[in-house]
């Protein structure tokens, strides 16, 4: 789930533990954003502000997750996962920007 979206910064719980990337697709409403309009506009990360994540070099558009051994990981107990908050700055693309602007994030 998103905690909050802004443009500068993006914070989310994740029930992950590798990396994920952040793109962008302007739409208008009622327009069915694409697959491919998505994979045209990858944010780059900037900095990890919770754990203190490097960035990639070879891999400008990856955001790496702790490692679950990190003690800020919390067991839910409802879904016997661990989860914890991150809180990324990502870059946009220049070409990235509209009225509606949809976020995807996927590992």
């Amino acid at each position: 789930e998103w905690a909050e979206i802004s443009t500068e910064e993006m914070k989310s719980l994740l029930l992950s533990q590798y990396s994920f990337i952040f793109s962008g697709c302007p739409i208008s409403p009622g327009e069915i954003a694409s697959q491919e309009c998505f994979d045209d506009h990858m944010l780059e990360f900037v900095s990890d502000e919770s754990h203190g994540a490097v960035r990639d070099d070879a891999y400008p558009e990856r955001a790496y997750v702790a490692p679950i051994a990190d003690p800020y990981y919390v067991l839910d107990v409802s879904s016997s996962r661990a989860v914890m908050k991150f809180s990324f700055k990502m870059k946009l693309p220049q070409d990235l920007y509209g009225d509606l602007v949809l976020i995807q994030w996927r590992e």
